[in-house]
């Protein structure tokens, strides 16, 4: 993706694959993305991270090899393997520190920090594990300088890695919280658009890059080039997030035509404002009409005039085929930049005079949210490949506090139902081999709680139990006697189990906290 991106945006600024100008007189333009000299020598405000070098040593030797500075490509020696633990809480630990150093240094090199856009999968290890471990440290040492994500969700359709249900889960709610806004595009709409829009029937990682390439052209023409009406960082975060953490507009851009009509097809803008809101032109698999606009900003690139946007918007509003919350004004948010879109060469969009990039808040963001749930529930319900993630030192004392907090992802109905199995089958595995033994076994145990007796039953051990605990953040010690010996013993002998507690309390939202006991240690010895 940084390849088709960068690839675009020299294209767009006049510079040469070795990063020189062929037109100075454009300079002004690219110092937002580019560190630029009086000889006329670019270099890309960028940092390119990956745990092994494969993919990043295919920039190092490509054409635009020339273009980065060498610390700009960091890379490590080992993969993340798909896994969110170890691109989190192991690999990525040993490369934060080096590439929040580099991210430093590009910072200084600015005379205006906006804020950082981040690019990112959330179905692989480095992408999920460390991106989001990145925005943490973004967050902790640039404090509210605005923070953007393009993510990259899986598809249950187009899945090459068949953990990427638990990475997009995991890494999502990590993200929540260090993140302003976050675009969404998933990769079953990239390809349903090469294969009915470009004609491209077996498209290529480059065939989806660069018409991603494109739509975060647009979103970024305004921070780039001059226009009537410009957007910078902080108003796409005013205008698009109603609340900190409903944070996830759906993009669509508009026109897609093939590069074989290009001379046939050229858009009036009321034909781009009425292709932005089909569910054809999105790059991420939901259907709007089912859902309501929070916001809306359209970002419209070429010579238009805002009297024509006008028109169309009203002709829009008039046919009633889009629905606004009832909470939330029903303006649209309007950016008009001059510069034309540029096609690469060979490239399969069409070159148009005009374009058109809609950023939309709609409540259909769920049923993008709800396919990857039901694909991690699935996995989850048989513990497949489960096992990789306790392996991983740290993930496995933080499993269950992510997996029960991340759950509510999922309708909060399902998830109360499947948060406590969730964390049941975890900690057993995790923490209690003990416990697990106890389970097993069918005891009839007598639980005790601070010395208090709270009944006798025939129960399987939780080692996490919903406790109505007076102080959260303590330790408890729970006392569970066994009434009779395990039949295998012969003597019949009582076992007593020492079972001590970590209270903490989980918020499942801003108006509600669930208070859970996390078994953390236990001990055994006979009465």
């Amino acid at each position: 993706m940084a390849s088709a991106c960068w690839e675009l945006y020299c294209l767009e600024h006049g510079i040469y694959p070795d990063g020189m100008f062929c037109d100075c007189s454009i300079y002004e333009d690219c110092s937002a993305f580019f560190s630029c000299d009086r000889a006329g020598q670019c270099v890309p405000r960028v940092l390119l991270v990956d745990m092994e070098p494969s993919v990043v040593d295919e920039i190092r030797i490509g054409t635009y090899r020339d273009l980065f500075h060498p610390s700009s490509l960091l890379t490590g020696c080992e993969d993340a393997a798909s896994n969110f633990g170890r691109g989190h809480y192991q690999l990525g630990q040993t490369m934060v520190e080096p590439a929040m150093d580099r991210i430093r240094k590009l910072s200084e090199h600015c005379s205006s920090l906006q804020g950082f856009m981040m690019f990112h999968s959330v179905g692989g290890g480095t992408g999920a594990g460390f991106g989001t471990l990145m925005l943490e440290r973004l967050g902790e040492d640039y404090g509210k300088t605005s923070r953007m994500e393009f993510d990259i969700f899986p598809s249950p359709k187009v899945s090459p890695v068949i953990v990427e249900p638990y990475n997009a889960i995991l890494a999502s709610h990590v993200a929540m919280e260090h993140s302003d806004c976050t675009f969404v595009l998933d990769n079953e709409a990239l390809y349903d658009v090469c294969d009915r829009s470009l004609g491209v029937r077996e498209p290529t990682y480059t065939n989806l890059n660069r018409l991603v390439a494109q739509a975060v052209s647009c979103v970024t023409a305004s921070l780039r080039f001059s226009g009537a009406i410009n957007v910078d960082l902080l108003e796409f975060q005013t205008n698009l997030v109603p609340f900190p953490r409903i944070h996830y507009p759906l993009v669509t851009y508009a026109p897609l035509a093939p590069a074989s009509a290009a001379r046939h097809e050229q858009p009036t803008t009321a034909q781009l404002t009425y292709e932005c809101f089909e569910p054809g032109n999105q790059l991420v698999k939901c259907e709007p009409r089912t859902g309501r606009y929070m916001s809306c900003c359209l970002l419209y690139r070429g010579n238009i005039a805002p009297i024509e946007i006008n028109r169309a918007l009203t002709e829009m509003r008039s046919n009633r085929s889009m629905q606004f919350v009832d909470w939330c004004p029903t303006g649209f948010k309007i950016g008009i930049n001059f510069q034309p879109p540029i096609a690469v060469p060979g490239a399969d969009l069409a070159a148009s005079d005009l374009a058109c990039c809609m950023l939309a808040n709609n409540t259909a963001i769920r049923t993008a949210w709800s396919r990857v749930a039901d694909k991690f529930q699935r996995m989850y319900d048989r513990k497949a490949f489960f096992c990789h993630y306790l392996s991983e030192e740290k993930m496995a004392r933080y499993v269950v506090l992510l997996i029960t907090v991340a759950l509510p992802l999922i309708p909060m109905a399902r998830a109360l139902c499947t948060a406590s199995i969730a964390a049941d089958r975890i900690a057993a595995c995790a923490f209690n081999p003990l416990l697990l033994l106890a389970e097993r076994s069918g005891w009839v145990l007598s639980r005790q709680n601070c010395g208090e007796t709270v009944g006798s039953e025939a129960f399987q051990v939780p080692p996490v139990i919903y406790y109505d605990y007076p102080e959260p953040d303590h330790l408890y010690t729970v006392t569970m006697v066994a009434e009779r010996g395990h039949p295998s013993d012969g003597d019949g002998a009582d076992r007593r189990f020492h079972l001590h507690w970590l209270v903490v309390n989980v918020p499942v939202s801003k108006q509600m906290t669930t208070r859970l006991g996390f078994c953390v240690a236990s001990s055994i010895d006979r009465s």
